[in-house]
C-alpha cells in the first residue's frame, strides 16, 4: 500500500476480515467485545494487539490459558520463551532464561498470569495471529472494526 492508498483508509472503518495490508498504518480506535479502545500513534499495532487479545481471554481465559501452555505458533505461550536461542539450536544455554527476561517487556506482553503474547513481529503477523485467536474463539472477523489514523 502506498502513502495515497493509505491515505485513503484515513478514518476509514475495516474488520479483521478484511484483506488489506496494514504495515504503515496507524489503529486510531478499535471496537470490540462491546467496548471501544482509542490507541495513540505512538502505541500502535503493539498496543492494540494486546488490548484485543487482552479482551479475548476476558471473554474465555481456559481456553487462551490452555493455549498458552502448549505455545501455539509461537505466540502464546505461558512463559517468554528464549526462541532466538531455540531457533538456533541453543536450546539449554544457561544464559536462555536470562535473555528471555530481558526481552519481556519489550518482546514479551503478560496477558494474564502465565500467559505472555509474543509482540515483536510485523503488522501483518500480528492481524494473522489475531485472525487465527479469533477462529480459535470462534467469533465472527467482523466483530472487531478498527479505524485507521
Amino acid at each position: 500500500m502506498n502513502s495515497t492508498e493509505r491515505n485513503l483508509w484515513h478514518n476509514q472503518r475495516i474488520t479483521l476480515g478484511d484483506d488489506i495490508d496494514l504495515s504503515g498504518t496507524k489503529p486510531f480506535k478499535a471496537s470490540f467485545n462491546g467496548k471501544i479502545f482509542t490507541f495513540t500513534r505512538q502505541q500502535g499495532w503493539k498496543k492494540f494487539y494486546e488490548t484485543i487479545v487482552k479482551e479475548l481471554y476476558k471473554i474465555n481465559p481456559n481456553l487462551l490459558a490452555e493455549n498458552a501452555a502448549s505455545q501455539i505458533e509461537f505466540f502464546i505461550s505461558d512463559e517468554p520463551v528464549c526462541w532466538g536461542y531455540w531457533a538456533f539450536g541453543n536450546a539449554g544455554n544457561p544464559n536462555c532464561e536470562k535473555v528471555a527476561e530481558n526481552y519481556k517487556d519489550d518482546w514479551w506482553t503478560e496477558i494474564a498470569e502465565n500467559i505472555f503474547l509474543y509482540t515483536k513481529n510485523r503488522t501483518a503477523r500480528k492481524i494473522e495471529n489475531l485472525r487465527q485467536l479469533f477462529d480459535m474463539y470462534k467469533l465472527n472477523y467482523s466483530a472487531l472494526t478498527i479505524v485507521l489514523y
